[in-house]
C-alpha cells in the first residue's frame, strides 16, 4: 500500500529509500516481463548483428514448430542460391514442397538465403509452418481469418494479409497500431514470436 502524505513525511531517510527501491524493483520486474511483448510489434534493431537472415529463421520455425518432420536431402539444390549440400537445402527442400515458402520458378529462381527477414517475410513463413504443422487444409479461409483490429500500415503488403490475420486470430500478433511490415526482424524478436507459435500450437492440437 502507498503512503499517505502525513505518513511520508513521519518516514525516516533511510526508510523512504527502501521503499524507492522497492517501487523501482517491480517496475523493473514489470517491464522485464512486458519488453517482449512491445518488442514483436514494432521494435527497431539497433545492428545487423541483432538481425537474423532469411535463412536461419525458416531453419528456427520448422524445428521448433514441426520437430518430428523428416527431412531428406534433395538430389537437386531447391533454388539457385541454394548448395545442394548444404545442410539448409533439405529445409528449403521439404518447405518449397509443403508451400510453407514458395518453390522456385523459372521467373525466379532464387531464395536469398542471407538476406535479412522482413516482418512480413517472417509472417508468412510462420503462419504457413503453423499451418502445416496443425494439418488443417483450410487454414486461412475467410471464415477463420476475417477478424479486428488490423494494422494500419499494411495496405502495401495485400499478399500478406491472410497470413497476418491468420496470426492475429491465433494471438501470436495483437493487430493494433502499426506493423512495421518492410522492416527487418530481430533474432530475438523471432525466437519470442515462434515461442508463442509454439505454444499455441500446443493449444490447438490437444
Amino acid at each position: 500500500m502507498l503512503p499517505n502524505l502525513q505518513q511520508w513525511n513521519n518516514w525516516t531517510l533511510p526508510s523512504k529509500y527502501s521503499f524507492v527501491g522497492v517501487v523501482l524493483a517491480i517496475i523493473g520486474i514489470f517491464l522485464s516481463l512486458t519488453m517482449p511483448l512491445f518488442e514483436s510489434q514494432g521494435y527497431q534493431p539497433q545492428s545487423e548483428s541483432e538481425l537474423i537472415n532469411r535463412m536461419d529463421f525458416l531453419t528456427k520455425s520448422v524445428d521448433n514448430l514441426l520437430p518430428q518432420v523428416e527431412l531428406i536431402e534433395p538430389i537437386n539444390k531447391p533454388y539457385l542460391d541454394v548448395k545442394a549440400q548444404s545442410s539448409f537445402a533439405k529445409y528449403a527442400a521439404f518447405a518449397g514442397s509443403v508451400n510453407i515458402i514458395n518453390s522456385a520458378t523459372r521467373s525466379n529462381p532464387h531464395f536469398h538465403p542471407h538476406k535479412e527477414i522482413t516482418r512480413a517475410e517472417a509472417a508468412k513463413i510462420l503462419a504457413t509452418t503453423m499451418c502445416h504443422a496443425s494439418g488443417t487444409s483450410n487454414c486461412f479461409s475467410i471464415s477463420n481469418i476475417s477478424i479486428q483490429p488490423f494494422y494500419t500500415d499494411v495496405e502495401a503488403y495485400k499478399g500478406f494479409h491472410v497470413y497476418l490475420r491468420y496470426l492475429i486470430a491465433k494471438n501470436i500478433l495483437n493487430g493494433e497500431g502499426a506493423f512495421y511490415p518492410g522492416n527487418p526482424i530481430s533474432i530475438k524478436q523471432s525466437l519470442f514470436l515462434i515461442a508463442k507459435a509454439n505454444k499455441a500450437l500446443h493449444r490447438i492440437n490437444r
